[in-house]
């Protein structure tokens, strides 16, 4: 009597499917025999991933004189979970009535590495006011990638003060 395909696989020891990229993966079989191959194992799902925010840093206060500009640092830091990640970083800033706001590049892209230091994305926001008075600033940071998979903490907001003089 010839045994099947079938009897031999039944008999087979469970081995391992998976992680996400591993061989196991992509090779047809169901390596851990729990009825489920490649993409249809949970073990072989792709991680998920998040990038995010965790500090804005903006000027608290500013004073500007009328019709000149005042350039600033502003710094916002960005970390991920699970996969290093190329995530891109926007910085905008809403003047009051009497203030101006330039933000120089208006996005950067840089690496965030899962355990690492968090990434610092770096801005120069150029300033100024055309007339005395009080104003503010509103600053609005935005982190977006790919593998980005939770989008509940990808906004940071800030606001200056601004005397202008």
């Amino acid at each position: 009597m010839s045994r099947g395909l079938g009897d031999v696989y039944k008999r087979q020891a469970p081995g391992t499917e998976g992680p996400f990229g591993d061989a196991s993966c992509g090779d047809g079989l169901d390596n851990d025999c729990d009825g489920l191959t490649d993409a249809d194992d949970p073990d072989c799902a792709a991680p998920v991933a998040d990038v995010f925010l965790s500090r804005l840093q903006v000027p608290k206060k500013l004073n500007v004189r009328s019709g000149k500009l005042t350039s600033r640092k502003v710094t916002v830091r960005g970390d991920g979970t699970q996969l290093t990640q190329d995530p891109t970083v926007v910085l905008t800033g809403t003047g009051s009535p009497n203030v101006g706001v330039v933000v120089e590049p208006g996005s950067v892209t840089g690496q965030v590495v899962p355990g690492k230091p968090e990434t610092r994305f770096g801005f120069t926001v150029s300033v100024s006011c055309n007339a005395s008075g009080a104003g503010s600033l509103d600053w609005t940071a935005i982190i977006d990638a790919p593998g980005n998979d939770d989008p509940s903490n990808d906004v940071l907001t800030g606001t200056t003060s601004v005397t202008c003089r």
